[in-house]
């Protein structure tokens, strides 16, 4: 199963937000106890592998790391978020 955690400067400090995410409606339920009460709009999220296709796997922790973008803090501007342990299914 698919680990999500937060974007933070320091690694060990984004490794302490992981959870579980069985689907991309659990992540975007997730991502909605942290929207701000000014975002008045639907959000989006993007799932890139992270920093490309071939480059993905991060040695330090075993993930093929996912990059997830989302648009929750600027409604014209998508960014970074949090990390995805793999793709996601569904």
């Amino acid at each position: 199963m698919p680990l999500f955690r937060f974007h933070r400067e320091e690694l060990i400090d984004s490794l302490s937000t992981t959870v579980i995410i069985q689907g991309s409606n659990e992540l975007y339920l997730l991502l909605s106890k942290d929207k701000p009460l000014y975002c008045d709009w639907d959000f989006f999220i993007e799932i890139n592998p992270y920093p490309d296709d071939k480059n993905n796997f991060d040695k330090r922790i075993g993930w093929f790391t996912q990059i997830v973008l989302t648009n929750l803090y600027d409604k014209k501007k998508m960014e970074p978020i949090g990390f995805l342990s793999e793709p996601l299914r569904g």
